[in-house]
């Protein structure tokens, strides 16, 4: 990233004669523009390093550990603001600075969200450590975040920001269900857990609320967010440029699009795998001392819930702040 960085600022210099780091000199639109080459090879530079921020399979490994060593408040910062930083980074340099190279790679960043949603899915299904699960999630998610920003239009950018958003606050709570869990019982193993439901309804109740938001129920937040990722997708109009592919590749494109889709469902089968077998079924006699949420608990999950069904029934109260800055980006575009 470094290197790609210097390489914008230096080129700059000989274009203009101004020497300076001021991003918002090289997100505006500019009296020159970068030669192809210099432009792909500058993005990779900084995509290498987003790729491992966001993260994209096949650089999503440290994820995981992480989050099975870290604590849970680290989890919840860890998945709610850090992993976004590298969306931030795709959004700010590569579609800002580099949109050259972004009207040429667009058709990547779908295949590889594309990649990130269904292989991350597979991988959460086989899971047992609740938090690993979580994990697994929150890499299938962030593809969506990928899916948008290739859709290069503003439904699928708006869907793409919605969407960091809207993980950061599902993810959180998720977390914070696996902290109130693992604080009582002292294991994360989802075959140790079940039934808990019948001690625990306060904690049942949020739970269910957070994991319908992180399929995509309608009238949640993550509802929103995937509709607009992948709307903009299969409205783009991004690859009916490439004449070399003739109708191939928009079709493909839209094809793979339908594929990413699919992933909701796997969503769905491993969040409500956890769900039950968690909370319903008979309750071990280990956990017959299980006691429900604290108020202390309720606030944190109940401050999650309100915003997760507030910008659900009214989006547009969260897309406004956004909507301005993706019409921009979209006109550099």
């Amino acid at each position: 990233m470094l290197a790609s960085i210097l390489a914008v600022v230096f080129y700059h210099y000989s274009q203009t004669g101004i020497l300076t780091f001021d991003l918002g000199v090289y997100t505006a639109i500019k009296d020159y523009s970068y030669p192809m080459i210099f432009s792909i090879l500058a993005f990779f530079g900084f995509f290498a390093a987003f790729a491992v921020k966001l993260p994209i399979v096949p650089l999503h490994t440290w994820l995981p550990d992480a989050h099975v060593d870290a604590p849970t408040p680290v989890s919840m910062l860890l998945a709610g603001i850090l992993l976004k930083m590298g969306g931030y980074g795709l959004i700010r340099m590569n579609l800002q600075i580099l949109p050259e190279a972004v009207k040429v790679l667009a058709p990547l960043l779908i295949i590889l969200g594309v990649i990130n949603i269904i292989y991350a899915a597979c991988i959460a299904l086989v899971q047992t450590d609740l938090k690993k699960l979580v994990a697994y999630s929150s890499v299938s998610h962030m593809g969506i975040v990928l899916v948008g920003l290739g859709a290069l239009n503003a439904a699928g950018i708006s869907g793409a920001v919605f969407q960091m958003v809207a993980h950061g606050i599902i993810s959180a709570g998720l977390f914070v269900v696996v902290g109130v869990i693992y604080l009582r019982t002292h294991t994360r193993e989802i075959p140790m857990l079940g039934g808990i439901g019948q001690n625990a309804p306060r904690i049942m109740y949020f739970s269910l609320m957070i994991v319908l938001a992180s399929l995509g129920l309608p009238l949640l937040i993550g509802f929103a967010a995937e509709t607009l990722a992948f709307y903009g997708a299969f409205t783009s109009y991004a690859f009916d440029g490439f004449s070399a592919f003739g109708w191939y590749l928009p079709v493909s494109i839209r094809i793979l699009t339908a594929v990413g889709i699919f992933g909701i469902i796997l969503t769905a089968a491993y969040l409500l795998w956890m769900f039950q077998k968690v909370f319903y079924g008979n309750i071990l006699p280990r956990w017959k001392n299980f006691h429900d949420a604290t108020p202390h608990e309720v606030v944190i999950l109940l401050s999650l819930i309100l915003v997760i069904v507030v910008f659900g029934f009214y989006p547009k109260g969260l897309s406004s702040i956004f909507v301005p800055t993706v019409n921009n980006i979209v006109n550099l575009i």
